[in-house]
């Protein structure tokens, strides 16, 4: 028990730290308090109901958000603070994060999530000369009698609209449909697909706020950067045995403030402080 508290308390302060950056890059409020109506809903009951749906999970009750770790709580901290009104996700697996979205999405009472996922089961059909990129190969298939998504409450579903298929196929279509304005990668993170997604979505709308999962799964992001004028955040994770990894870039037209401007804003700050006392 005691080491649960300790893992939930550094998941706690890594999401704080992340929500502290995201206010300085981007000029969003800091807003922590987001995180009581998350802990106190009904995300993690209704999780647990899905879990019972069957054996997929090898955990079968969870007690609390933060046994989630860092990556959804903070999707959610992210949708909450920035209201998006057309948020598109790549990769949808079981459908965790999904249920993380449309949770954020459901509490600001506003807007809504369109996901493109192609199974694994199916990649062969549409890439049969080609292998997966990293970070999936780990992952089992989803159950033979599963639609990607499957832990979605049904009460959620009312501002979702789930599209089948590679995102080479879908993505454009989607795009000239809706003007996403929160994108989130989290599908096949090979160079190709991960260029693929982001240039065209930023091709679409230069001011979407991009969110890439796995991101140092291929070098595409740092050449991104370098070619873009985008402000960028790096957002760490916990594993299993509370070491702490990469795991989430953001990428978005923002404030690239240098560290000399930085630090004059700080000793400003400092001097009005001074002056108020």
């Amino acid at each position: 028990m005691e080491k649960m508290t300790n893992r939930i308390k550094i998941i706690k302060d890594i999401i704080d730290l992340a929500a502290r950056q995201v206010s300085r890059t981007y000029g969003y409020k800091y807003n922590i308090d987001i995180f009581k109506d998350l802990e106190n809903g009904n995300i993690i009951k209704d999780l647990n109901t899905g879990i019972k749906k069957n054996n997929v999970f090898v955990k079968r009750q969870f007690e609390n958000v933060y046994e989630l770790n860092v990556y959804r709580n903070f999707l959610y901290y992210l949708i909450r603070i920035i209201r998006p009104a057309e948020v598109l996700e790549t990769g949808v697996f079981h459908g965790l994060t999904t249920l993380w979205i449309l949770q954020a999405l459901h509490d600001n009472n506003f807007g809504r999530l369109t996901s493109i996922d192609l199974p694994r089961r199916e990649w062969g059909n549409f890439f049969p000369n080609r292998e997966m990129g990293a970070g999936h190969q780990g992952e089992e298939e989803l159950p033979a009698d599963c639609d990607p998504g499957w832990i979605v409450p049904d009460k959620l579903k009312d501002r979702w609209d789930l599209q089948i298929g590679p995102s080479e196929l879908l993505l454009e279509k989607v795009l000239k449909n809706h003007p996403i304005d929160f994108f989130i990668h989290d599908s096949d993170h090979s160079y190709e697909t991960m260029k693929y997604e982001i240039e065209t979505v930023t091709n679409y709308n230069q001011e979407c706020f991009v969110a890439v999962d796995n991101y140092d799964h291929s070098n595409f992001i740092y050449e991104f950067l370098a070619a873009k004028n985008l402000s960028s955040a790096f957002i760490n994770e916990l594993d299993e045995f509370n070491d702490i990894f990469p795991r989430l870039a953001l990428l978005k037209i923002g404030t690239n403030e240098s560290s000399e401007e930085r630090w004059a804003a700080q000793l400003k700050a400092r001097k009005n402080t001074m002056d108020k006392s």
